[in-house]
């Protein structure tokens, strides 16, 4: 992929993110080498990082990111994730992130297994039930919200994305951290309203 035709138009004025996005997203659906090679760079260090920070293997890391970057690519030919607000590396990071996850939860199970199987587990199952009666509810109370407050709400608290990284991602509307703090603040008052008058509030 040529740098100076994905960072200038035919005019010679730069391109604006937004058609970045739009180029490397119609190249990724072409499955263009030079395309998937800059989104791995893209999304490699925190591939890196977030291995390291929970402790697995740094042979992890090549296989996350590959698999990422499939899942990714399947996802765009199949339209599952069509392009809006949203850059194919934010959306390949959230990828990554869950496949992170889902291999801490297995080193987790499989060491809580062996902790069980050796003494006393410390595992309450009650506030489990309640963690997930939680979620449940305010899962059901975010369907009710807008589109926007919804978005927010969902990728700070349930992606656990920072808000840097939403904002230089272009996932909402708001172009600043601040923007996107002032909406989320708004977007939680609104919430806890709901809740109120639902009877819910102890869920929280």
């Amino acid at each position: 992929m040529a740098n100076n035709q994905s960072d200038r138009q035919g005019s010679g004025s730069p391109i604006n993110a937004a058609d970045k996005s739009s180029i490397l997203f119609e190249q990724l659906r072409r499955a263009d080498v030079a395309a998937i090679q800059e989104l791995a760079a893209k999304v490699l260090p925190e591939v890196q990082h977030k291995v390291k920070k929970f402790g697995l293997a740094k042979e992890d890391v090549q296989e996350i990111l590959n698999d990422s970057i499939l899942i990714t690519l399947k996802a765009i030919r199949q339209g599952r994730f069509e392009l809006q607000d949203y850059h194919p590396a934010a959306y390949t990071k959230s990828v990554a992130r869950n496949l992170i996850a889902n291999r801490v939860r297995s080193k987790k199970t499989a060491l809580e297994l062996q902790e069980t199987m050796g003494g006393q587990s410390d595992t309450d199952p009650e506030s489990d039930i309640i963690s997930k009666e939680r979620r449940a509810i305010v899962r059901e109370l975010l369907s009710r919200l807008g589109e926007n407050c919804r978005r927010v709400l969902l990728l700070k608290y349930f992606e656990r994305l920072k808000d840097k990284d939403i904002v230089t991602g272009n996932l909402t509307p708001y172009s600043t951290v601040n923007s996107l703090k002032s909406k989320r603040g708004q977007c939680l008052k609104k919430l806890a309203e709901m809740a109120q008058k639902a009877g819910i509030t102890k869920a929280f």
